[in-house]
């Protein structure tokens, strides 16, 4: 009985030992089905994750197509855009000359023949045109009647030197 009853406490150590170990080997399994729940929700997040990458790499894809067009628009557009550039630098540099042609062979003539009474000439001139329009007569005119007159400057020969 003394060897039954060290038998069975063996045996009883032996199924605490294994107990122990059961409930390890279930820590164990149950571990592994959470990690193996975290893979599967990984793994879905991932794919979630490929799929928009993808999505965004066909944008990208567009994106470079249309700038390759306009590139390519802007080329064929830069040749015009420098002809015209330049054909306007032309013509500036025409209406430069041409202006400062008309000041000499015209505004400083016309400077030169009227001298430093230029400004008193055309105020001159203004008030004659006031006058013409508000003189109605040299001698007078009868009820209701209206008239006109016209002021006539006579002046020497303008010759040019």
């Amino acid at each position: 009985m003394k060897k039954q009853f060290l038998a069975l406490t063996e045996y009883s150590d032996d199924m605490d030992k294994l107990n122990g170990s059961a409930i390890s080997i279930r820590k164990m399994y149950s571990d592994l089905k959470e990690g193996i729940d975290q893979l599967a929700t990984g793994s879905g997040q991932l794919t979630e994750g490929i799929s928009k990458f993808n999505s965004g790499i066909d944008a990208l894809y567009s994106g470079a197509v249309l700038l390759t067009q306009g590139t390519s628009a802007l080329e064929s557009y830069g040749s015009p855009l420098l002809e015209g550039a330049s054909a306007l630098t032309e013509g500036m540099s025409a209406l430069h000359d041409g202006i400062k042609a008309f000041d000499e062979e015209a505004i400083q003539e016309l400077t030169d023949l009227a001298g430093d009474d230029l400004l008193n000439l055309s105020g001159r001139f203004r008030a004659i045109k006031i006058c013409d329009t508000s003189y109605q007569t040299f001698s007078g005119l009868a009820p209701g009647r209206k008239g006109t007159v016209k002021f006539i400057i006579e002046t020497e020969e303008i010759v040019k030197d």
